[in-house]
């Protein structure tokens, strides 16, 4: 999308849709002010800041741990067929999230793209400068050889982890967007 250019009334809709009933993590500069000057930063939280566990308590806990293994420790899909790897795994996408990203595959492309998308992430419409770190760019059709302009997005990072599964859905919702 260009900078000062509208979304339609059709993809505003779509935008409503995806995101009704979800929360947002708030990344606002007031929350972060809010998490470094609260108690849970400092480890400790609630009822229980201050306080310690009895003597017995800790006993008991550290007992209950001991001896415990994950149930899939040391097996593979060729042992235990209830192990899901590889082609069985339900993120598997072909075996090609391994290949490298092409040459042109630059910060000053993916900078550029920032820039057109206004530094907004284009999904939640955070700035940002309300991030942490810099936006993401997304592969609209996800294939990293893809470097034409209109198939890239800028993303924040909680948004490009939540469009790398049901990549379908994703593809289609993506096609309503004008980013000439």
């Amino acid at each position: 999308m260009r900078k000062g250019a509208r979304h339609s009334e059709v993809a505003k809709q779509k935008v409503r849709e995806a995101k009704e009933g979800k929360k947002r993590p708030p990344f606002s500069k007031k929350w972060r002010e809010n998490l470094s000057n609260s108690s849970a930063r400092k480890g400790k939280s609630g009822a229980f800041k201050g306080k310690h566990h009895a003597e017995a308590t800790k006993r008991k806990m550290s007992r209950d741990r001991k001896g415990r293994t994950a149930w899939n420790r040391g097996l593979t899909a060729a042992t235990d067929p209830r192990v899901n790897s590889g082609e069985n795994h339900g993120c598997w996408a072909g075996g090609f999230s391994k290949e490298p990203y092409p040459f042109e595959w630059t910060e000053t492309l993916k900078e550029a793209i920032r820039q057109r998308d206004s530094y907004i992430c284009q999904l939640c419409h955070i700035p940002q400068r309300e991030l942490l770190i810099k936006l993401c760019v997304h592969h609209i059709d996800y294939d990293k050889n893809n470097l034409d302009p209109r198939n890239l997005i800028s993303l924040c990072n909680a948004d490009n982890i939540r469009v790398n599964s049901n990549r379908k859905k994703w593809i289609k919702f993506f096609s309503i967007y004008d980013r000439s």
